[in-house]
């Protein structure tokens, strides 16, 4: 087997254009070297590179497979195939790959990747504790265990892996984004000791990213002085597309009213669909700009002369937050992908509303931005059209819970709360949703939780990932009330639950995250099953278990009262909307450079 051919000036060149986020020209960079030299194979490696990130992986793999005779080749393949959704043969590439080189971490680490796409937790979190073993001193391999250990529901685990880091790199944006992130996800943490790691985050990254200077005045800056102009709104997001996040943009792009805001989407996510063509015939402009690095996406903003620059990903999107950082906007804001503020002082509000963050000193004291309230519930739904009709539940059953959250969301305290309930209800049972389901190790770690609290593991369900949606709502076929998660609730959930007849009982904490799920029961007039105490929260589901009948019948008419309640009202929702982005602007002082 020869080795790849040393990388040329031309193969360094389509490296440096791949790194410029210059994706168009890499990639005919790339084919035009392979089309001369079709036998070299790091020429072929760097145009499977280009092909990936250009959403071609079907011929990224065919360009790898001929690059193949060195681990990175491998990897390629690898990746290639997990695009394709090729999971099984990812997973026997990435076994044979690890066998032949067991000290080379990123293979370690792409094997335990494999295993955790085919619903494996349990078992990628162990190749992911051999990848990070094999190169402790790399902050990357300890970021994807910590993130591992999330996805087993380890939350404490995952932040003292993640916090180890930050101590070790305390001004790496990525690394401090991380952390706080993970905070999140914490049972222990206080609102003030999560809001400063935010913030922690926020330094680094300005200090790392400097504002752009003021943007000059066109020629002729404001053909119409009119103050009640179009505003022109740009929204960044990388989930434009079939996402939880996508039910509450699609209504609100849909209800705003082109004559007062002027919408443009920048799409930053690797994934189209169905959806994101939706989305792009609601909004107004449409940027497709997946692989392009901050700069550009920076500079795209200012020649759109947008006024206000909405983030929906706050620091899901990491070090990219550096968009925002860099003030290409007059007005900058922060709204409904993120559950806590973004550290980042150079983002001018946060939008929620009085329920998630109560109008008190401690909450806005909690954010770098200013809290904006808006006057009515800070979402709005848009149920899946595919979701099947609401059934009755027989009278004979007994009552059922359910949670289809994420089981990162499952810490210590939820598993206490959901247990001091079932041991309160006798005959009851509950569902749970896990990607392990099918996973001996991950049933036999769920069954042994619950079986320490006290519960046998017979009234305990396992559901694996579901992917058709109308198979997963079919889920709340079989329960009668839905259980919260803490103190980091539902979001998405708690809407698809209640569109499918089942209530979310819901424990009100004291930040945003542990808010929603009231916010969301107040706007269904569901306050009945927002609980402020952990006894509380047990006294609802007890009474509902002793005489489950009126749960049951509401669940009947449950879809309709949310289709005429404010979750659900887009005409509502995008006049609140325009109406403080209005404010927001004149506030501002109209057309001032950022």
């Amino acid at each position: 087997m020869q080795p790849s051919q040393p990388a040329g000036a031309a193969e360094q060149r389509v490296r440096a254009a791949l790194d410029a986020g210059r994706l168009d020209e890499a990639l005919a960079l790339a084919r035009r070297m392979s089309q001369k030299n079709p036998k070299n194979k790091a020429i072929a490696a760097v145009l499977a590179e280009a092909l990936l990130l250009s959403g071609e992986p079907e011929q990224a793999l065919f360009a790898a497979d001929r690059a193949a005779g060195t681990p990175e080749a491998g990897l390629l393949g690898i990746r290639a195939l997990r695009a394709l959704k090729r999971n099984d043969e990812a997973l026997v590439r990435a076994e044979a790959l690890a066998q032949s080189n067991p000290t080379l971490p990123e293979v370690i680490a792409a094997h335990a990747s494999c295993l955790g796409a085919l619903a494996r937790p349990e078992a990628s979190l162990e190749r992911f504790r051999a990848a990070s073993a094999l190169a402790p001193d790399d902050p990357n391999r300890s970021l994807a265990l910590a993130s591992a250990m999330l996805e087993t529901g380890r939350a404490r685990e995952a932040i003292a892996a993640v916090g180890s880091v930050a101590m070790r790199n305390p001004i790496a944006p990525g690394v401090l984004a991380a952390f706080a992130s993970a905070l999140n996800y914490s049972d222990q943490a206080s609102p003030a000791y999560i809001s400063g790691a935010h913030r922690a985050f926020g330094r680094a990254l300005e200090r790392a990213t400097p504002p752009l200077p003021a943007r000059p005045l066109d020629p002729d800056p404001d053909p119409d002085p009119d103050p009640a102009r179009p505003l022109r709104v740009g929204f960044l997001s990388r989930d434009l597309h079939r996402h939880s996040c996508a039910y509450f943009i699609e209504p609100l792009l849909k209800g705003l009213d082109p004559a007062h805001i002027e919408t443009t989407c920048y799409s930053l996510g690797p994934i189209t669909d169905d959806f994101s063509r939706r989305l792009r015939e609601a909004s107004g402009a449409w940027r497709d700009m997946p692989a392009a690095p901050p700069p550009e996406i920076v500079n795209r903003v200012r020649l759109d002369n947008i006024d206000i620059l909405i983030d929906l990903m706050g620091l899901s999107a990491g070090v990219r937050l550096a968009i925002l950082a860099a003030r290409p906007a007059p007005v900058q804001l922060t709204y409904l992908a993120y559950p806590n503020t973004t550290g980042l002082r150079r983002i001018d509000a946060r939008i929620i509303d009085e329920i998630t963050d109560p109008g008190a000193p401690e909450y806005d004291a909690l954010a770098s931005e200013r809290l904006v309230r808006l006057g009515r519930c800070f979402l709005c739904y848009q149920p899946d059209a595919r979701a099947p009709d609401v059934q009755a539940r027989s009278p004979g059953e007994a009552l059922t819970f359910i949670s289809l959250n994420t089981i990162a969301k499952l810490n210590p305290t939820t598993l206490d709360l959901w247990a001091s309930v079932l041991r309160e209800c006798a005959h009851s049972r509950m569902l749970i949703k896990h990607r392990g389901a099918g996973e001996e190790a991950s049933r036999a770690r769920m069954e042994s939780e619950f079986q320490r609290r006290g519960v046998s593991p017979d009234r305990i369900e396992l559901i694996g990932h579901i992917k058709p949606i109308d198979e997963h709502l079919a889920q709340y076929h079989r329960a009668d009330l839905a259980l919260d998660t803490f103190p980091y609730c539902g979001t998405t959930t708690t809407c698809e639950s209640a569109w499918m007849g089942v209530p979310t009982l819901t424990l009100v904490g004291d930040r945003h995250s542990a808010r929603v799920g009231a916010s969301i029961n107040r706007a269904l007039g569901l306050d009945a099953f927002s609980a402020d105490t952990p006894e509380r929260f047990v006294e609802i589901a007890r009474a509902c278990a002793e005489d489950p009948s009126p749960v049951r019948s509401a669940r009947l008419t449950l879809r309709d009262r949310m289709r005429r309640s404010p979750l659900c009202d887009a005409q509502d929702h995008a006049r609140a909307f325009t109406g403080m982005l209005r404010s927001l602007w004149s506030e501002r002082g109209g057309r001032a450079s950022p």
